[in-house]
């Protein structure tokens, strides 16, 4: 498991991560990495389906016929 002491943010080079510790890693595939920022900016902006959207992108949500309950829920959490 990472910990804040084995991660760091490269801030001259693009913001790469530095990671520290060289242990068991994996990495994070480019559409992951670019629905985790959309899911932040719709949590951000509190908005269900900014947020539904980029799980949609990364796998994780299939989508369905009548996603009123899911969003529904994504509200919740969001308030």
């Amino acid at each position: 498991m990472q910990h804040p002491g084995n991660i760091a943010v490269d801030d001259v080079n693009g913001g790469r991560l530095i990671f520290y510790d060289f242990g068991m890693m994996g990495s994070i595939s480019q559409n992951i990495r670019e629905g985790l920022l959309e899911a932040f900016y719709g949590i951000y902006e509190k908005s269900p389906d900014k947020v539904l959207e980029a799980m949609i992108q990364m796998g994780v949500l299939v989508p369905t016929g009548d996603m009123t309950a899911v969003r529904r829920t994504a509200q919740f959490f969001l308030n």
